[in-house]
């Protein structure tokens, strides 16, 4: 059995690279690391947040991606914080944005 002893890495492909680049920098505050054309790099931590651009990731893999049903979750991301409500009124505007 694999048994991690810490996450090092998660990948995000999103549909804007420069709108989601925004957010996690912006809005979350994650430390930007470097953008290379369709992808981004943060550091939350000891983890590694990328973001590639759908398109990109399609070439990359040789096959077209697709996107989970509208309003269905396709990924969940845990963090910790010193105050939830704090933290959930940072972001709160954002449930109407588009998703990118």
């Amino acid at each position: 059995m694999l048994r991690p002893k810490a996450l090092d890495h998660l990948v995000l492909v999103v549909d804007d690279i420069d709108v989601s680049t925004r957010f996690w920098r912006d809005v979350v505050g994650a430390e930007f690391q470097h953008q290379s054309g369709d992808y981004s790099q943060f550091r939350i931590g000891e983890v590694r947040l990328g973001l590639f651009q759908v398109d990109a990731m399609a070439a990359t893999l040789g096959r077209e991606i697709s996107h989970p049903a509208p309003g269905a979750a396709g990924f969940e991301l845990g963090f910790q914080v010193d105050d939830v409500d704090a933290a959930l009124a940072a972001i709160s505007f954002c449930a109407d944005m588009p998703p990118g």
